[in-house]
């Protein structure tokens, strides 16, 4: 976390992620289904396969760590 999201009430910060299905993601990432899918298992999010909506929290932690913007 850097020092602008610290200044960030918590609300607001959660209220910029949501939750998502997963092809909707990948879709804003610029990647496929494969890919993230990957990203999920590589980085050991706990996602089951069947979930086809990622929490908010996923999300949050998915572009966060791959530098992607949501344009909501």
């Amino acid at each position: 976390m850097d020092d602008k999201q610290k200044t960030i009430p918590f609300t607001e910060i959660n209220q910029r992620y949501r939750a998502m299905y997963k092809w909707e993601l990948a879709e804003k990432a610029g990647v496929t289904l494969q890919v993230l899918r990957g990203w999920i298992k590589k980085d050991g999010l706990k996602v089951p396969k069947s979930y086809k909506m990622l929490p908010p929290y996923i999300v949050k932690e998915i572009c966060e760590r791959y530098v992607i913007i949501l344009d909501d």
